[in-house]
């Protein structure tokens, strides 16, 4: 993790005093990066300019004179509303919800850092360009009530999302879930009478998708229903892996050879033996896609609902998974669940904005399945969800922190929890140093959709139904 330069209260404070002057100058325009608030800058002959539309969209670049470092670009969606800002960069997998900034004069002072992780603040100026527009309006980019009907919405494609993994073979047309392209490929053409829909290894997107694995191979006969050898297979799966029969309610059930067989592709170490694997109905309406637990010695109850593979993405099946891979390695640790009475819902909490960090790829940790191998592939809407659960993640600990801080020897309970979890000490700690002086939980309820503000999700329901 790279370590933050800034105080995080002190800079709260100035961005506080500030933030009414941004209500008087435009946000639209190009901005030039000048420094981070841990004192990285663009170097010698490099730029980075951000570009905000007067339409809520942006657009970031970096350039490099000397020709030594290609020039990077991309698009990204922001609104600025009272001084505060959200905004989505998938280009630096950077979201930022509903955090302060600062624009005064020229000068802007934005709630990220661009060269490294972690909380900190990043100083821009603003350049003359001939492409974004007049400076007018206030910092706010919301249109004025005006009679005028709103805008179309933009053109939507058949499927296609973020990416579009899943191809039907019969109209080559591109869609992200399962219960998209199967209702619409269902009928063979002629010259193709065993067309049907496949996760693509031709034109695929995804690079965790595009050599073909024991998991793309299963996933077309199970989930898209591509003829194969499944059903002689029994437990033994390609590439060497195995379900033993301690390891699965059903080791024949095909579904469930398909868990072990992403465990074993995308999570090594860890494998199917180290699990006790159930498929249940069910995963829409607020129930988790998947749930891990303690089972019985080093191995873990993990239960997985049908909705995670018609419901979701290939990805966002991949990564939900993964999620439950971080709490079975929370599990593992010494001290997990802790001693004293009154931490199990706030250490809980921070377990989940774990898990939701590493979904989301915010945070950086040796972690022993490494990154979220699909993160970039998910749906815009599965991003969307995960990043707005993790800030919830953040609120509901904040909520939490409010009665905790009450009671002295609550207080000094979490304090040595935090301490001793590897995670929580490097990552939550650094960020919330103050901690102990909450009494009162000032997040956001209402979390807006990075890619999406005008919709979003209220913490209180999200928490409420898991």
């Amino acid at each position: 993790m790279k370590h933050p330069f800034r105080s995080a209260c002190s800079t709260l404070l100035v961005l506080i005093l500030y933030s009414s002057l941004a209500l008087a100058q435009t946000l639209t325009g190009t901005f030039s990066h000048l420094t981070d608030s841990d004192g990285t800058h663009p170097g010698k002959g490099k730029t980075v300019t951000l570009i905000f539309h007067s339409d809520g969209t942006c657009h970031l670049q970096a350039t490099d004179a000397s020709g030594k470092d290609t020039t990077l670009n991309g698009d990204g969606t922001y609104a600025a509303r009272v001084g505060r800002i959200t905004i989505s960069l998938p280009v630096l997998e950077l979201s930022v919800s509903n955090k302060p900034y600062v624009l005064q004069g020229d000068h802007l002072t934005l709630p990220f850092m661009v060269f490294n992780e972690g909380a900190g603040t990043s100083t821009w100026t603003k350049v003359a360009d001939a492409w974004s527009g007049a400076a007018t309006g206030s910092g706010d980019n919301t249109p004025a009530p005006q009679n005028a009907p709103p805008p179309p919405p933009p053109p939507r494609r058949i499927g296609g999302g973020m990416h579009g993994e899943l191809l039907c073979a019969c109209t080559e047309k591109a869609y992200d879930k399962p219960v998209d392209v199967l209702p619409n490929c269902t009928t063979p053409v002629l010259g193709r009478p065993m067309c049907g829909a496949v996760l693509r290894k031709t034109g695929q997107p995804c690079p965790a998708f595009r050599s073909p694995n024991a998991f793309t191979t299963l996933y077309d006969q199970v989930v898209l229903g591509r003829p194969g050898p499944l059903s002689g297979m029994g437990a033994t799966l390609p590439a060497g892996i195995t379900i033993p029969s301690g390891s699965a309610a059903n080791p024949k059930d095909p579904h469930t050879i398909l868990v072990g067989t992403l465990i074993g592709t995308y999570f090594k170490p860890w494998g199917p033996a180290d699990f006790y694997m159930t498929v249940q109905p069910g995963g829409v309406g607020g129930v988790e896609y998947a749930h891990v637990e303690e089972h019985r010695g080093q191995q873990h109850y993990l239960v997985v609902r049908g909705a995670a593979f018609t419901e979701l993405s290939p990805a966002g099946m991949v990564s939900s998974l993964g999620h439950e891979m971080i709490h079975a390695e929370q599990l593992r640790r010494p001290g997990n669940l802790p001693k004293t009475g009154g931490l199990s819902a706030i250490t809980a909490a921070v377990n989940e904005l774990e898990a939701s960090s590493w979904e989301t790829m915010v945070s950086s940790f040796r972690w022993r399945i490494g990154p979220n191998p699909t993160w970039s592939c998910e749906t815009p809407l599965e991003r969307d969800r995960s990043e707005a659960l993790r800030s919830c993640r953040e609120w509901q600990i904040r909520e939490l922190l409010a009665d905790v801080n009450q009671r002295p020897a609550t207080q000094a309970a979490f304090e040595q929890w935090i301490q001793q979890n590897p995670w929580a000490s490097a990552n939550w700690l650094p960020k919330n140093p103050r901690w102990k002086q909450v009494r009162t939980n000032d997040l956001p309820a209402q979390v807006p959709f990075p890619a999406d503000p005008q919709h979003g999700m209220d913490c209180h329901d999200v928490l409420r139904s898991r």
